[in-house]
């Protein structure tokens, strides 16, 4: 909500799937500039993306986000950011977004 502008007011979202013998939960949901973007947040530099990659293959956004004690890394559809560079978030969303979309019109 921090990324949001503070004279609109936001809400925040998460998103879960409830399907028998395979359930899936995302920590968030956030959109920015129109767009919806799934975010997990990792309290280490390991840990599965077991339910990014279900809300991936379900909803198929350009790319997802994840937060975490790691390197800036964009690999496999996933963004990864260090937590010290949340505030840094929009700017790098943006960036990755305009990557993507140029390479998927090209494509």
């Amino acid at each position: 909500m921090a990324l949001e502008d503070p004279f609109i007011s936001s809400e925040l979202y998460f998103w879960a799937r409830d399907k028998t013998g395979s359930s899936s939960e995302i920590d968030y949901c956030i959109t920015r500039k129109g767009r919806i973007y799934p975010i997990e947040v990792k309290s280490g530099k390991t840990g599965t993306l077991r339910a990014l990659r279900v809300y991936m293959e379900e909803k198929k956004p350009l790319f997802a986000i994840r937060f975490w004690e790691g390197e800036l890394s964009f690999h496999d559809t996933i963004l990864s950011i260090p937590l010290y560079m949340t505030g840094e978030a929009g700017r790098l969303i943006d960036e990755v977004y305009e990557m993507v979309s140029k390479n998927f019109d090209n494509a």
